[in-house]
Order: structure tokens, then C-alpha cells, then sequence
């Protein structure tokens, strides 16, 4: 027993040998790195050509760097250059981007750490061609990190294509003097201007998979159109899973459940988008939404590649809509009063970049259809579906085809007509 104890003690004092060995050939390796990675920053021609380097391979053609004023390898990793240029390889006479000046630097520890600390960041006089940045030419007149002693945020102002667009996101900061470092938080507010539309918001729960916008609001020209939050879910293979509340400026209350797979050859959208309540001025200024969609689409440039196909089963409960500002909707209805609607079901398809409602349904509270049919929003133009021998007011309808899209509680009012 006692020479087992020798050999175990033995063997010990070998292992901690080895390792204190270990430690101090990595200690001694991390200094002699340390002191090179110091002694290799300037702004020599060699460094210079490095920058151009690595801009010729991000943008795809030929970079010319102008001046290098420093770039440093140790305590931070960085780069401050100016007079930016970059030509296609086969015309340098051509300009895809240029830029005035380019300031950039992390801590070293905290790119090895990833903690997404950044020292400063600063970029001036910033143009790009249509196709480099965005589909459309880019103008950034600055983006960059702003200390204002109590706060630190990211802002930034330019124009993409002819509309201007600012952005400002709130950053915190740790450290002072020459040590100060900034961050994104946790939550993450943040205003972004396009042209008069202006979204406001914040970011919370970013993960690898996973992000929530609160407290979100969609305003133009000044005035809401839209808040409420969203939650957005990446389930892999470019699958977007959208869910939250949604409230329109005259109290329609929206809660979408959407699924987005914009992988493989067709992308689809598929899901249920149901109000309640859903009221007449918001049922009636429902192509204002329209417009801003295309407006943002066409400030942003974004061009149409691959069309989305799908359905989204609308569903809404529990308004009252003056029989007038309906028949402009349902030119088969006469008559005065308000009618009281207990459901408005249909799928909203967008195939060829035109949205339409199919399968569309309005059903009063004795059950009889107003309209069936389609309504194509981009044509403005209702296409009812309904036998000649029976008004609409004498059309029953069954359900069951569309509640095999969805599911709704038994006492939903969309089950009514059972």
C-alpha cells in the first residue's frame, strides 16, 4: 500500500511539473506575441497596401487608399485611413465606392472575448454605386459612435438613392479616458428616418435564433400608423416565424401569426393575421398601408428576384361598418344603416408582387354572406362570386373548407356559421 502511495505522489508531482512547464512556455509565448503585435502598427507603405488588400477582396474590384494615418495591431486592432477609392478591375477610371475618411478600432482582448466592445468607429463622405452597398447608389455623409459625456449612441445620416435617411441607436459605454468602450446593450432603442417615414423601437432578447421588437412605432408625415411589438423566430433554412400584437392608430388591435420560408425556389408565406377589434377607419384606410409598402420598397431599392406565393387567413371580429363606406368595397350592397359584422375571413395571396384576397367572406350576425370572392389591392378591384337567382343577403355559407386552415376557438365568431 505504501508504495502505491509513493508511485500516485510520484506521478502527481510529474503532472503539475508538466503543466507549470505548460503555463509559463504560454505566458512567455503570449508576451513575445504581445510585443510584436505592438512593434508591427504604423503607416508604412507595406501596412497601406494590406488595407488596399483587404478592400479590394471585400468590394470585388481595385482599392486605392490615399493616406494611412495609423494602423495598430496591439492593445487594439485597428485602422485610420483616408482618401478611399475603389475602381472595377477592367476600368479604374470607373468609381464603385469612395469615401473621405475611414476610422476604425477594437481592443484586442475583446475581439479574441467577443464581447462586441468597440473603440471608436467613424466613417465621412462615404458614395457607392448602385449594386455595391444596396440596389440603389448609397450617400453616407457620417456613421459614427457619439460620446456626449452622459450618453453614447451610434448615428448616421445620407441619402439612398434620392430619399434621405438618418439612424440613431443608443450604445453603452464602459472604461474612461483612453480606455472608453462602447457597446450595444441588451435592449437596443433605435429611430430610423426614410424619406417622412420614421420607425421607432427597440431590440430586446437577441439571440442566435431569436429577437424582440418593442415597443415599436410607425409613424409618417408625423402622424402613427402602426405600434406594438413583434417577436421574431429563425427556425434554419431561411424559415421567419413572425408573432405579436399590432395596434393601427384608431384602435384596431392586429395580432399576426406568420410563417415566412424564403428558401428553395418559391419562397412562401403562410400564417393568420387576426383583428380584434378591426374598426371602420382603419378597415377603410387599409391602402395606406399598401402605399408605405411600396414606398419603403422603392426608397430601399430592394429588387424582386423570386415571387412570394402563399396565404395568410385573415380573420376579423366584432365591428360595426356603415353600409355606405362598404359599398364602396361591395358595390352589390344598397341601402342605409350600419351593419354589424361578425367576421371578415379570407387568404391574402401575393404572387407576382400583387396582393389579393381570395376565399373572401363577410358574414353579419344571422349568418348570411355579404360577399364572397376576390379583391386584388394593387387593381383596386373586387371580383364578387354569386348566383344569379339568390341576393347576397340570402347566401349561406359553410366554413369548413377554411377552418381546415386555421384554428379557432368554438366560440370564435368565424364558427358561427356551422
Amino acid at each position: 500500500m505504501a508504495t502505491d502511495e509513493k508511485i500516485f505522489e510520484k506521478e502527481k508531482g510529474r503532472w503539475f511539473y508538466f503543466f507549470a512547464k505548460l503555463a509559463f512556455f504560454l505566458i512567455v509565448f503570449l508576451a513575445v506575441l504581445i510585443a510584436i503585435l505592438s512593434s508591427l502598427g504604423g503607416k508604412s507603405d507595406v501596412l497601406k497596401a494590406s488595407v488596399e488588400e483587404f478592400l479590394s477582396a471585400r468590394f470585388g474590384g481595385i482599392a486605392r487608399v490615399e493616406t494611412l494615418h495609423q494602423m495598430t495591431f496591439y492593445p487594439y486592432i485597428g485602422a485610420d485611413f483616408e482618401g478611399v477609392t475603389v475602381s472595377p478591375r477592367d476600368n479604374e477610371s470607373q468609381m464603385l465606392l469612395n469615401a473621405g475618411r475611414v476610422t476604425v478600432a477594437m481592443g484586442f482582448w475583446d475581439i479574441a472575448l467577443g464581447n462586441g466592445k468597440i473603440k471608436t468607429f467613424h466613417i465621412e463622405n462615404l458614395r457607392a454605386v448602385p449594386g455595391v452597398l444596396m440596389d440603389k447608389g448609397v450617400t453616407i455623409d457620417r456613421l459614427a459612435i457619439i460620446d456626449e459625456g452622459d450618453k453614447a449612441y451610434t448615428t448616421g445620416q445620407g441619402k439612398i438613392g434620392s430619399a434621405p435617411f438618418t439612424l440613431k441607436a443608443d450604445m453603452e459605454k464602459s472604461g474612461s479616458g483612453r480606455g472608453k468602450k462602447y457597446k450595444f446593450g441588451k435592449v437596443r432603442p433605435f429611430i430610423v428616418t426614410l424619406d417622412d417615414i420614421n420607425f421607432i423601437g427597440q431590440i430586446e432578447n437577441l439571440k442566435a435564433d431569436q429577437l424582440t421588437l418593442a415597443n415599436i412605432i410607425v409613424e409618417r408625415g408625423g402622424k402613427s400608423m402602426l405600434s406594438g411589438n413583434l417577436d421574431l423566430f429563425y427556425g434554419g433554412e431561411y424559415r421567419l416565424k413572425a408573432k405579436g400584437m399590432l395596434e393601427l392608430p384608431n384602435g384596431s388591435k392586429a395580432n399576426p401569426d406568420i410563417l415566412f420560408e424564403l428558401g428553395g425556389a418559391e419562397p412562401k408565406i403562410s400564417g393568420t393575421l387576426d383583428f380584434n377589434p378591426l374598426t371602420n377607419a382603419d378597415f377603410s384606410n387599409y391602402r395606406n398601408y399598401m402605399t408605405l409598402h411600396d414606398d419603403v420598397k422603392e426608397i430601399v431599392g430592394r429588387a424582386e428576384t423570386r415571387n412570394l406565393t402563399g396565404s395568410i387567413v385573415l380573420v376579423a371580429a366584432g365591428g360595426q361598418y356603415p353600409r355606405t363606406d362598404l359599398a364602396a368595397e361591395l358595390p352589390s350592397l344598397a341601402g342605409a344603416g350600419d351593419i354589424a359584422l361578425n367576421c371578415f375571413m379570407g387568404e391574402i395571396a401575393f404572387d407576382s408582387g400583387v396582393a389579393q384576397i381570395t376565399d373572401f367572406v363577410i358574414q353579419t350576425p344571422q349568418d348570411k354572406v355579404i360577399g364572397t370572392g376576390q379583391y386584388v389591392f394593387k387593381a383596386d378591384e373586387l371580383d364578387l362570386s354569386e348566383k344569379p337567382d339568390q341576393s347576397l343577403e340570402a347566401i349561406n355559407i359553410s366554413l369548413t373548407q377554411l377552418k381546415r386552415k386555421t384554428t379557432l376557438a368554438a366560440e370564435h365568431p368565424c364558427m358561427a356559421a356551422q
